[in-house]
C-alpha cells in the first residue's frame, strides 16, 4: 500500500461481504483504506448468509452474470485455502428452466441433468459444482486479509454522507439495507429471509429450489451444521424468528432431502436482505468529493461480491487515479 499522507484515504461504509471485498480490491489497487462501519463483519447481515454461490433476486441479468462469472472464479482459487471457509461442492438446482441461465451457467463448467435418486420421484434439475462460503470463518479470512495488506477500521455509525466528506473526499459506499436512509433511497427495501440450522445430518451437496410452489428452498451442508431455508419477504423488518415458519421451511427442505430427518434444529435466524429494483453500482460526484455506490444485492451478496469489487476498484481508478 501506497503510504502518502498528503493523500486522504479511500473510506469504505460498510463492513459485509461488499464493504470487505471491495476494501481488499481497493489495497491491492495501492489506495490507503479505511472500513467505517457501526458493526464489525462477524455482526452484519452477511454473517446470518447460508450461504451458496447462485444469482438470487439481484438485477440487471446482463451485469450480474459477469459479476457472478468473476466472483465463482475469485471463490474457487480461495476454497484452495483451508483456513478461507470457502468450498466447492457439487449440488443441485431444481426446476432450473425457471431461472435465468444467462446470470449463472457460464460460470460453472460442467452441468448435467440430474439422474435417478439425485431428486424425489418426479422432481428434475441440474447438477454443477458451485462455491459455499461457511459466511462467519469466511468473514473472517476476510477481515485478516483485509488487515494483513494495511487497511484499518473505524467503528463508526455514519448518518450522513456530509460526515465522511468532512475527513476524505473519497467514499465507496457498501451499507446495504443502510443505504435507503444514508443515501434518502427509497428503492432500497429490505427482504426478510429466515432459516434453520440443522446438526447431526452428514450431506455432500446443496440443493436450491429458488421457485417452489410453496416457497423457496435451500439446503446448503457447513462444516458443523446444515442451513436449511428460506423466506423471501419484501418490506418485512422484524428479525424475530417465527417458529411456524421454522416448521414450514423444515417441511419444505425434508421434501426435497429426505436424509434431513436425521438431523435436530440447533437454532433459527433472520437477515435482511438489502433489496433493489437494481444494483447501484455507479460514481456519484458530490460537492467535496465522488461516492462510488455499490449497494442493492438482495440475497447475492456473496456471488456477486468480487465481481462488483473488481469493477468499484476500476471505477476508483479512473475517478481517483491508480493507487494516488
Amino acid at each position: 500500500m501506497i503510504e502518502n499522507p498528503s493523500v486522504p484515504p479511500v473510506v469504505v461504509l460498510g463492513a459485509g461481504v461488499s464493504g470487505l471485498s471491495s476494501g481488499i480490491e481497493l489495497l491491492l489497487r495501492g489506495y490507503q483504506v479505511e472500513i467505517w462501519a457501526r458493526d464489525l463483519p462477524a455482526a452484519t447481515t452477511s454473517a446470518v448468509a447460508g450461504a451458496v454461490w447462485f444469482p438470487f433476486h439481484a438485477a440487471p441479468a446482463d451485469r450480474v452474470g459477469a459479476w457472478a462469472r468473476e466472483t465463482y472464479d475469485q471463490l474457487a482459487r480461495l476454497a484452495e485455502d483451508p483456513e478461507s471457509g470457502v468450498t466447492m461442492r457439487e449440488g443441485v438446482l431444481c426446476d432450473p428452466e425457471r431461472t435465468d441461465e444467462s446470470t449463472w451457467r457460464p460460470a460453472v463448467g460442467a452441468v448435467r441433468a440430474t439422474a435417478e435418486g439425485d431428486l424425489p420421484a418426479g422432481r428434475k434439475g441440474l447438477v454443477f459444482v458451485a462455491p459455499i462460503a461457511e459466511m462467519p470463518l469466511y468473514l473472517a479470512a476476510l477481515e485478516r486479509r483485509f488487515l494483513d495488506l494495511g487497511g484499518a477500521f473505524r467503528t463508526r455509525d455514519v448518518g450522513r454522507l456530509a460526515e465522511v466528506f468532512a475527513e476524505t473526499g473519497r467514499v465507496v459506499n457498501c451499507t446495504g439495507l443502510g443505504a435507503r436512509d444514508l443515501c434518502a433511497d427509497p428503492e432500497v427495501h429490505p427482504v426478510r429471509g429466515q432459516l434453520v440450522r440443522l446438526a447431526g445430518v452428514d450431506l455432500a451437496r446443496w440443493y436450491l429450489d429458488e421457485k417452489g410452489v410453496d416457497g423457496v428452498s435451500y439446503v446448503i451442508p457447513r462444516s458443523r451444521d446444515v442451513v436449511l431455508g428460506g423466506t423471501v419477504e419484501p418490506g418485512i423488518e422484524d428479525r424475530t424468528p417465527d417458529p411456524h415458519e421454522a416448521e414450514r421451511i423444515l417441511a419444505r427442505c425434508l421434501r426435497l432431502v429426505p436424509e434431513l430427518a436425521k438431523g435436530r434444529v440447533v437454532g433459527t435466524s433472520v437477515g435482511l436482505r438489502p433489496g433493489r429494483s437494481a444494483i447501484r453500482l455507479e460514481v456519484e460526484e458530490r460537492d467535496g468529493g465522488a461516492v462510488i455506490h455499490n449497494y442493492g444485492h438482495g440475497g447475492s451478496g456473496l456471488t456477486l461480491s468480487w465481481g462488483c469489487a473488481r469493477e468499484v476498484a476500476d471505477l476508483a481508478d479512473r475517478r481517483w487515479g491508480v493507487g494516488r
